[in-house]
């Protein structure tokens, strides 16, 4: 699990996982209302925290969670009162939702663009005479399929630079929703300057 890396798996795992963590949360804290929730949702929104920090150690963002205690309630309390938790669940379902649909469309488009790319050979292959039907059309003859191929290459490349513009749309998105917020920075400069003294004593 440390090495793993979401920028690399598929859009469509990365959507499924982003929706995993956030059908986890909601689940865990529906089932907080009959009590026995708690450790779930525990466990969930660590795991949510664990995924956006892979996300922020890759995108060069500094992570900006305060520390957690050892009681579970204390624990959860804290959670719930860090803004940056629900920027991750706000990240994690802008994800889910955005990237699984793209990511089945694009599979589809891929799909397709692989079947138009074969029109010629497929009707080679198949018995003189019979009309092929493929991708919504109807291929008697050679120019038929060679119009079907430049079609697909026309679908090809714009479903290439599709997944390019999905990628610059995560990678924007990750930046805003996963950056530390203005009090984590602020904590984070203070808590600096309370150590900087102690280190320079040690090293007197």
């Amino acid at each position: 699990m440390d090495s793993w890396d979401p920028r690399r798996a598929d859009h469509g795992v990365r959507g499924l996982i982003a929706l995993a963590l956030i059908v986890a949360v909601a689940a865990s804290a529906l089932l907080c209302l009959a009590g026995v929730g708690l450790p779930l949702l525990d466990l969930a929104l660590r795991a949510m925290r664990r995924v956006s920090n892979r996300w922020r150690a890759r995108l060069d963002v500094p992570a900006s969670y305060p520390a957690l205690p050892g009681g579970l309630t204390a624990r959860l309390r804290v959670l719930a009162g860090d803004p940056a938790t629900w920027r991750d669940v706000m990240w994690h379902l802008a994800n889910g939702v955005f990237l699984l649909p793209v990511a089945i469309v694009s599979v589809v488009l891929w799909v397709w663009t692989a079947a138009g790319l074969m029109a010629p050979l497929l009707l080679a292959v198949g018995p003189d005479g019979e009309t092929l039907n493929l991708n919504g059309s109807l291929i008697t003859g050679p120019a038929q399929a060679w119009l079907l191929v430049m079609r697909a290459v026309g679908v090809g490349v714009l479903t290439f630079f599709l997944q390019g513009l999905l990628l610059s749309v995560e990678r924007r998105l990750a930046r805003v929703l996963l950056r530390p917020t203005r009090g984590a920075v602020l904590v984070g400069r203070i808590a600096k300057l309370k150590r900087g003294p102690g280190r320079r004593a040690r090293h007197r």
